[in-house]
């Protein structure tokens, strides 16, 4: 069912001019196709360059500083998103086109947009404006390639992720006005780049009604295959990939028909789905700031890493997982509160797990250093693939602590002295494993525990027990939790031969 949508009479003179440009598209198209053209260049009455709506061109236009108050922060929970880029780039990280979602026929009827020949031209245009719609939910943008190659093999994932599909939807849809588009910058060998990226443009926003319906793709992959620069790469179907996604679909049959609801009185329900969390922020620049995520997103995915089904692997999916802790202890399962089990330290109780070894006491009581800096720099260690880099990000995150909201975050020479001195003593209190470090362990560690969670998810179906995987830890209710705490041991010690640190 789809609801009907709402635009203020202050919005009329734009959509206007945008039912103007769609009916510009629908004289000029042949044999029912879309005659594509390149959208003008807009400049403001000083001849000036348009940046258009996007939050990087708020905040320029503002004076606003790098992650200004335009741009919305979502909190990444995995600690490998700290490498190489995201720690130091001046945005959060952009979604990459996933065409997970359709636009209800509501709003295709809003926009006026004649039906192209082409289905699948239609199926990806529907699915850019519901990535875009998404985005402007999250603060996001929407990351797609402008390069031929790196479509090869995607339509696996999706029938319309061509490039020819996605280039003719991402530069029609732009040249009506519905999103703004911004193109990527080369990768220089050694240096950075950018893929190209789209966001919702106020006309969208403004036909939309705030709270578009949203129609979620019932055949969605469950197996998702990334390369080193995190695109997705087409894989081959054997029968270790049928067996895993064999394995996400029980799963996700059960989350579908679970009753898992957020009960708490302060977040701000705003409409078809998603739900306005505040003060969700609670580390850097923009500490204080609200989240907004969907609700009706429950369907797990795993994601492989680096091209291979040895790395990564983590669950992604459910909205559970982009909830602070503090808010997933206010979830329920059937009425019934719940209880966040955890392997503590999971990556370095992995590592000491190769020597058939448990953890010694607390692994982040370290003398000299505070709790905080010990469990990050221990992470930041397990993950980074080389020293410098591990350096660098260690002292970009002390620099961020002594960050003000909005401010630009600058890491001086203390900062990297610090950073050494915590890795020294991290070195000396675990020396055991100390020769793991820096060498890019952490995917394959993920991977190993994504498969001793993905156990304990088999076990618990067979016990008719709800579970909720966030990577290390899972999210039961309390009633169940005395059963789950001794799967959760049976299930490392089997996969490592040693108990976990609890």
């Amino acid at each position: 069912m789809v609801s009907e949508y709402h635009v203020a009479d202050g919005h009329k003179s734009a959509i206007s001019h945008g039912r103007a440009r769609i009916v510009q598209a629908r004289k000029e198209s042949i044999s029912g196709s879309i005659h594509w053209k390149t959208k003008p260049i807009k400049k403001n009455r000083d001849g000036v360059h348009n940046k258009g709506s996007s939050p990087a061109a708020k905040r320029s236009c503002q004076g606003g500083t790098r992650r200004g108050a335009e741009w919305k922060l979502k909190p990444q929970n995995d600690i490998a998103s700290l490498f190489p880029q995201d720690l130091f780039s001046e945005e959060p990280r952009d979604r990459p086109l996933l065409m997970g979602y359709g636009i209800g026929p509501a709003l295709v009827e809003r926009v006026g947009m004649m039906p192209c020949a082409d289905p699948l031209i239609a199926t990806g245009i529907g699915s850019i404006l519901a990535d875009a719609l998404i985005g402007h939910r999250t603060g996001q943008a929407t990351s797609f390639s402008l390069r031929k190659e790196n479509y090869v093999g995607l339509s696996h994932y999706h029938p319309a992720m061509t490039y020819r599909v996605v280039k003719m939807a991402v530069d029609h849809l732009g040249w009506l006005d519905l999103i703004e588009i911004e193109k990527g910058k080369s990768w220089a060998k050694g240096g950075k780049g950018r893929q190209s990226r789209f966001w919702a443009g106020d006309l969208l926003l403004d036909l939309a009604g705030g709270h578009p319906i949203l129609q979620p793709r019932k055949d969605a992959p469950l197996l998702v295959m990334k390369d080193g620069e995190k695109n997705l790469i087409p894989y081959r179907t054997t029968d270790r990939t049928i067996a895993m996604t064999r394995d996400i679909r029980a799963q996700n049959e059960v989350l579908a028909s679970a009753d898992i609801r957020l009960d708490a009185d302060d977040v701000e329900w705003i409409g078809d789905g998603f739900v306005s969390i505040p003060n969700a922020v609670k580390h850097g620049p923009h500490q204080g700031d609200a989240i907004t995520i969907r609700t009706d997103q429950t369907a797990l995915r795993r994601i492989a890493n680096n091209g291979s089904w040895n790395e990564g692997m983590r669950f992604y999916g459910h909205y559970a997982q982009s909830l602070p802790k503090t808010r997933r202890q206010q979830l329920t399962i059937g009425g019934m509160p719940v209880e966040l089990l955890d392997f503590g330290a999971s990556h370095p109780a992995l590592l000491y797990g190769e020597y058939g070894l448990m953890i010694d006491g607390d692994p982040y009581d370290i003398h000299g250093i505070e709790r905080g800096e010990a469990k990050l720099g221990l992470l930041i260690l397990v993950n980074a693939s080389n020293r410098h880099q591990g350096i660098e990000a260690m002292a970009g995150k002390l620099a961020e602590v002594e960050t003000g909201r909005g401010e630009t975050v600058v890491i001086r020479q203390d900062h990297r002295v610090r950073a050494r001195a915590i890795f020294a003593a991290i070195e000396r209190r675990h020396p055991t494993i100390a020769g793991s470090f820096c060498t890019g362990a952490g995917t394959k560690l993920q991977a190993l525990e994504s498969e001793i969670i993905a156990a304990v998810m088999r076990a618990a179906r067979k016990q008719g027990i709800v579970t909720v995987p966030v990577h290390d830890e899972v999210v039961v209710a309390t009633k169940e939790a005395g059963i789950m705490r001794d799967l959760m041991v049976e299930k490392w010690v089997s996969a490592c031969g040693a108990f976990p640190h609890l």
